[in-house]
């Protein structure tokens, strides 16, 4: 009882840990160890192309799914449904709000295989996607939509919902497996030229944040 009494607290303190790193985020430093590890690990991507699957498992349609299943299959995360859900929506709100108000330039691409290409434009949900869905319900807004309306790279979304899914559906002592999950979805995303690697310290604290929030 007295470790549930500590969760909001955690789950606070992981949310200021998110928006410092967001204010740090275009600080010189930061900018060059982002530039450092991605220069670094772009020759591993080009060489390893499955790395990009990262962005088939990362993707909404997927983590949405993983995340289905663990409320119809297990009964602990069905006792706190209302509460893995309101987590997983103000984790998806709170990215993008980061997203279009640090605006953090994303990272050279890194030239994918066509079949992860294709994987990837299937199997993912962006501001590409949403710009039609807003000019139907605001035809006059135009200039509020497009990929304008979230250009930032910070947090990574695919780190924050592999992460997150992963958080969830595990417990206990096994639950450090969520952090092998984290830190092999920040190495694919950096290397793949999708992310910086601050961009997935933020993911990771964005998602320990909402798994203490769900208090499963």
């Amino acid at each position: 009882m007295t470790h549930r009494r500590h969760i909001p607290l955690v789950s606070a303190l992981l949310l200021v840990a998110l928006v410092a790193g967001a204010i740090l985020a275009r600080t010189p430093a930061i900018l060059h160890l982002n530039r450092s590890v991605a220069e670094a690990l772009r020759p591993v991507a080009l060489r390893y192309g499955w790395l990009n699957v990262i962005w088939v498992l990362g993707g909404l349609p997927v983590t949405l799914l993983m995340l289905v299943i663990g409320l119809l299959a297990l009964p602990r995360l069905r006792r706190r449904a209302g509460a893995v859900v309101l987590a997983a929506i103000c984790g998806s709100a709170i990215e993008l709000v980061l997203k279009h108000l640090i605006a953090l330039p994303v990272p050279p691409e890194v030239p994918a295989p066509a079949l992860w290409n294709h994987l990837s434009a299937s199997l993912n949900f962006g501001p590409s996607n949403l710009t039609p869905i807003l000019h139907r319900l605001f035809p006059h807004a135009h200039n509020a939509s497009g990929p304008g309306l979230f250009p930032g790279s910070y947090p990574s979304g695919h780190v924050f919902r592999t992460t997150f899914v992963t958080g969830v559906w595990l417990s206990g002592k096994v639950r450090w497996v969520a952090v092998f999950v984290a830190a092999a979805a920040a190495f694919m995303t950096v290397a793949t030229g999708g992310h910086w690697l601050w961009d997935t310290l933020g993911g990771t604290l964005l998602a320990g944040s909402m798994v203490m929030l769900a208090g499963v």
